[in-house]
């Protein structure tokens, strides 16, 4: 069956009344679509930067937590460190402690036993003190004595009549110190005199006497002790006082209580200086 003409005329001028509508309709979609992708876009954009700021922030924080960490670790390495350094002093002081309670109770032994001699003395002799064989035939002055190398002589101390037998080693050879050794023993004494003139003492001093004089010995022969010879006193001091001009009376009490510790108990010589 065939369409007539007028027909045919109709169907083609709808077709192309309809063709432009269509042609029309794709833009307006593709616009649509377009917008909503920018919009997309910028909505994921928003969300990017408030996670990169919320970022940032919680780096701030964490940096700010961490600077405020190392503060106090730091804060506690400081006390750490006054901690020891007050525990190291109290333990100086306690040993300090220890060597004066142990020199007091040297003090009271000594004076007991020169008490009980001086009572067995006048028991014996109410007139005239009996010496022992040991002692010097010199006689005794109620006001002072000295100290003889060769002997003993005994010596008023107070009102009570204590007496202490005062001792000293004789002169002995004291041993050469060359400029080289007294450069080593400088630098081994880091510039200190009380430390200088305690190892010039190991220096000088014979090794056997040295060994012979521990316990027994001290500076003054005080404490019932020997005191050490004269002419080696004398050859430190007029060394310290070359060296460590002008020498105050602290450096010479520093000396004196360190010669006091290494002859309370024997010390080996560092750096093998004595031959």
């Amino acid at each position: 069956m065939t369409l007539s003409s007028k027909e045919q005329s109709s169907t083609t001028a709808g077709k192309r009344t309809a063709g432009p509508q269509s042609d029309s309709t794709i833009p307006a979609k593709r616009f649509v679509a377009k917008k909503a992708t920018n919009v997309e876009k910028s909505f994921q954009h928003l969300v990017d930067r408030d996670a990169e700021e919320s970022l940032s922030v919680l780096l701030t924080r964490r940096t700010r937590e961490l600077d405020a960490e190392k503060g106090r670790a730091e804060a506690l390495k400081v006390e750490m460190t006054d901690l020891r350094e007050e525990m190291t002093a109290l333990r100086e002081q306690s040993q300090r402690q220890k060597e004066e309670l142990e020199k007091q109770i040297s003090e009271l032994r000594a004076a007991l036993d020169v008490q009980t001699t001086q009572q067995d003395v006048s028991v014996n002799s109410p007139e005239k003190p009996l010496l022992s064989p040991r002692l010097s035939s010199k006689p005794t002055s109620t006001s002072s004595a000295s100290c003889s190398p060769s002997g003993f002589s005994i010596i008023p101390a107070d009102s009570s009549h204590f007496h202490r037998l005062c001792r000293q080693h004789p002169d002995i050879k004291i041993r050469e110190v060359k400029p080289e050794d007294h450069t080593t023993l400088l630098r081994m004494s880091q510039g200190r005199a009380d430390r200088y003139g305690c190892l010039l003492f190991r220096f000088v001093t014979p090794e056997e006497k040295y060994r012979a004089w521990c316990v027994t010995t001290n500076w003054d022969g005080s404490r019932g002790k020997w005191e050490l010879p004269g002419n080696l006193k004398e050859f430190l001091v007029n060394t310290m006082r070359q060296k460590f001009s002008p020498m105050s009376g602290r450096d010479e009490k520093m000396l004196i209580n360190r010669i006091n510790e290494v002859l309370r108990t024997p010390r080996q010589f560092a750096l093998g200086l004595i031959h």
